[in-house]
């Protein structure tokens, strides 16, 4: 029996009707599930929310869960950074230190590019090896007129990009240091004027000098000091090839030394041991023919051995048969008697036969 349908609450067509307004196909089934699921649990008497009572539930969890979010939300790190870096230009502007720092702080471009930012690499103790006074690459080379130019790992320096720093240098005892600048900018004022330097609006628009010249600015010693780096260590690669190929090729030359050495000490044995070696070859050579040579000695005494066997067997064969013939002509001719007399005989051995004891018992 079912429960009394008691605070049932029905659907009109009004809220039945915003089930169908356009909206995804996956909202809109589940608002049908939900609303035929409390339906049926209205009808069947169990407790029933409206959409009311689910509305506002669902708003103040979502209040309550946003309240306990903000008291446990830990500060945002990238504006806690901004705020820090903001206090730190604040702090090198006005000179003085970040709270908790007994200095002032170090300069963006210190903290970034170290202390050697726009200066230029020098390499450690570089330098190429002193070619030979009396080293020719060809015979004919005239060392005094042509000498060999000597060799420096780095260009020499420059200023503002393309000016060397000997100019700067030259005009410094009599103009100062500023000398060598306006030289340099007059020359490109007259390069400009005179329209051997052209550069078109574009390029003024587009400053790429400028930002060029800061980069390198900036990043030059770093730039520098990492080609430096990673040359030293392909050449120290490529070194320690050319090491072990050498070494491997003084290896061999002292194992050829060692065997050529050792080839000049028995080289006044040679004679002896070729001798000795013919002497072996020819004494096996020999007991091999003379084996050769008993082989065959036998095979022709044994040949002749059994010849003469054969022959005597033949002619022992042959004369007992003419004697076997003989008799039976004889007997068959009954000369003198001899038959009886052979028969006699032959009675006379069987009877002597008879009378001896058989072996058997």
């Amino acid at each position: 029996m079912l429960a009394p349908k008691a605070n049932i609450t029905r659907v009109s067509n009004r809220d039945f009707g915003k089930f169908l307004l356009p909206m995804p196909k996956e909202a809109k089934m589940k608002n049908i599930v939900k609303m035929v699921y409390n339906m049926v649990k209205g009808m069947m008497g169990l407790e029933h929310k409206t959409n009311e009572q689910l509305t506002a539930e669902r708003k103040a969890k979502e209040a309550k869960e946003k309240l306990e979010g903000l008291e446990t939300k830990e500060p945002n790190k990238i504006f806690a950074w901004l705020d820090g870096y903001q206090q730190k230009v604040a702090a090198r502007f006005n000179g003085t230190p970040i709270p908790g720092e007994k200095h002032s702080p170090e300069s963006l471009l210190t903290t970034i590019y170290g202390t050697n930012f726009g200066k230029i690499y020098t390499p450690p103790d570089f330098t190429f090896p002193e070619m030979p006074k009396d080293y020719k690459e060809h015979p004919e080379r005239d060392l005094v007129k042509f000498p060999y130019p000597v060799m420096v790992p780095f260009p020499p320096k420059h200023r503002l990009t393309v000016f060397p720093e000997t100019w700067f240098r030259a005009l410094e005892p009599i103009t100062g240091t500023s000398g060598g600048y306006l030289l340099a900018f007059g020359v490109l004022s007259v390069l400009v004027s005179k329209e051997f330097l052209i550069w078109p609006m574009v390029g003024l628009a587009q400053t790429w000098f400028v930002w060029f010249a800061i980069a390198l600015f900036l990043l030059r010693y770093r730039i520098q000091q990492q080609v430096y780096t990673n040359g030293m260590n392909y050449f120290a690669k490529h070194r320690k090839i050319i090491e072990d190929d050498l070494q491997m090729v003084q290896n061999f030359n002292k194992l050829q030394t060692a065997r050529l050495d050792s080839l000049m000490t028995t080289k006044d044995e040679f004679p002896l041991v070729l001798q000795e070696k013919l002497n072996n070859r020819f004494m096996h050579s020999n007991y091999r023919n003379m084996e050769t040579l008993r082989k065959e000695l036998k095979r022709h005494l044994d040949f002749l051995r059994d010849s003469e066997l054969e022959k005597q067997r033949l002619e022992r064969s042959i004369f007992v048969s003419s004697i076997i013939q003989e008799v039976k002509k004889q007997i068959e001719s009954n000369v003198d008697g001899i038959k009886d007399k052979y028969l006699d005989n032959c009675i006379e051995q069987l009877r002597t036969l008879a009378s001896r004891p058989s072996p058997l018992g």
